[in-house]
């Protein structure tokens, strides 16, 4: 039996009717839900799981590697090839699934992909983690609130965390520990993906998108993997941030629908 059969089962939302083969992946924080404004724009039916710990799909096991259970869920939900399109953190699971399991990915989508350890060697990295320490300190401290404040201030979007609605922010720290169980693959590649060879091993065409106000190490990221990516393609939306699903749903259904027509 493998990984995979074992896997919770996700909580899947569908978008539009029909068979489909295009699967949207969110961020962390987030649901498949906030993928709904991508998909209607690109007009086709489409997939959108919740990743464990998220949305109405069940909670991971804290014994186990956070993105690997996302990984092997999603995969277990998945009979065949897909267009996946990912989103942040679901970027990087987009990303491992096309190293990890080519036969269930055609095409690839990363927006935003927050593969830090992609970029260790970029002067930008050097901040990102200044950051992220400092959140790990909230963490540690036990205040969730710091910790999901600080979170949201970089990749949550422009409203200030003092003007989200009440019940938001309750979501959000009541979540945010699935930001430090992210960190072996996202921060330091326990899943070996920058091993010699194993980025190179991608066959299938894939679109990178950033926004142009993102986070500066966001681009830093995707310079590290167009130079190990066989098909790679990319795409800046001007003045789209992080949250560029939500933001600029318009701009960016036309790139991706684009792409995979």
């Amino acid at each position: 039996m493998t990984a995979a059969s074992l896997a919770p089962p996700l909580h899947w939302r569908r978008f539009g009717a029909g068979d489909t083969r295009l699967v949207l992946l969110h961020c962390a924080l987030g649901h498949g839900g906030l993928m709904e404004p991508l998909a209607r724009r690109l007009g086709e039916p489409a997939l959108a799981p919740d990743f464990l710990d998220h949305g109405d799909s069940p909670d991971a096991d804290p014994a186990a590697d956070y993105q690997t259970a996302c990984l092997n869920a999603v995969a277990a939900g998945l009979d065949g090839p897909h267009d996946i399109v990912g989103h942040s953190f679901g970027a990087t699971v987009a990303l491992r699934l096309a190293v990890e399991r080519p036969d269930l990915v055609r095409r690839l989508v990363l927006i935003e992909p927050v593969f830090f350890a992609a970029a260790r060697d970029h002067a930008n990295y050097a901040a990102m983690m200044a950051w992220s320490t400092a959140f790990d300190a909230h963490f540690a401290a036990g205040d969730v609130t710091a910790a999901a404040r600080s979170f949201t201030e970089v990749w949550g979007g422009s409203t200030p965390w003092d003007r989200l609605p009440e019940a938001q922010r309750a979501a959000f720290t009541d979540r945010i520990h699935v930001i430090p169980a992210m960190d072996g693959p996202v921060k330091h590649d326990s899943a070996r993906l920058l091993a010699p060879g194993r980025l190179e091993s991608v066959r299938c065409q894939t679109l990178m998108i950033a926004g142009g106000a993102s986070p500066p190490i966001i681009p830093a990221i995707q310079d590290a993997l167009a130079l190990r990516l066989p098909h790679a393609s990319r795409v800046t939306i001007d003045g789209a941030g992080h949250m560029l699903p939500l933001t600029h749903a318009g701009a960016a259904a036309d790139v991706i629908g684009r792409f995979l027509a």
